[in-house]
């Protein structure tokens, strides 16, 4: 089952990035969560530097600088919605991609 649309919020110059786990994980631990961004070009691009890791996996959460999100891999500018979804991963596999979930404005 796939985690809960992920909810974005701006905290200075970096967006926050929260979402649940999933309500059922088949009976296996969740082993990690891939976040994906929704870059300027409205394709879903794999964030690797800022959302990975155990507290990622700990906190079910990640921040990301503003920098980042407006580099060549997002190119996301003044004004762009942060869109992001999460997918979830034990030892059975991937869930689905969250529905898109959003809230930050760049």
């Amino acid at each position: 089952m796939a985690p809960l649309a992920p909810t974005t919020a701006v905290s200075g110059d970096k967006v926050i990035i929260d979402w649940n786990a999933p309500s059922s994980n088949g009976g296996s631990s969740l082993m990690s969560y891939s976040v994906f961004i929704r870059g300027f070009d409205l394709q879903y691009v794999l964030e690797t530097n800022y959302c990975t890791g155990a507290t990622v996996l700990a906190e079910s959460k990640c921040t990301i600088p503003f920098t980042t999100l407006r580099s060549s891999l997002f190119n996301l500018i003044l004004g762009n919605s942060v869109m992001v979804q999460v997918v979830a991963s034990n030892t059975y596999g991937d869930s689905a991609p969250s529905p898109a979930g959003s809230g930050a404005v760049i």
